[in-house]
């Protein structure tokens, strides 16, 4: 089986990241083959335990679920950027639940 008609297993279209996996999948020439679409990334990472295909996950996902059994590989060609942005309404005082995730998240990122 090639890269190109690897069955892919994906995260919805409405997530930020699908749509980047597949406008650079058209760029580089294929159309994914894109068996299955879901917001859940335990079943993402279920379906590929049972070999129903490959998946491409943030890194954030790979260091915090349990891989055993699987290969993970970084995708290095082409490197896609996952940006977040973070919104809150203007002008409205912040928790302090808030403030103190904002302060640890300034300090690791």
């Amino acid at each position: 089986m090639t890269t190109t008609n690897a069955p892919l297993i994906l995260f919805t279209s409405n997530s930020s990241f699908t749509p980047m996996i597949i406008e650079n999948c058209q760029s580089l020439g294929f159309e994914p083959n894109i068996i299955c679409q879901t917001n859940q990334w335990h079943l993402l990472l279920d379906m590929v335990k049972q070999d129903m295909g490959v998946t491409l996950l943030p890194q954030y996902y790979t260091q915090k679920l349990d891989l055993t059994g699987l290969v993970c590989l970084p995708l290095t060609q082409p490197q896609l950027k996952w940006e977040l942005v973070m919104a809150w309404r203007r002008h409205r005082l912040l928790t302090p639940s808030m403030r103190a995730w904002l302060d640890n998240i300034r300090k690791n990122i």
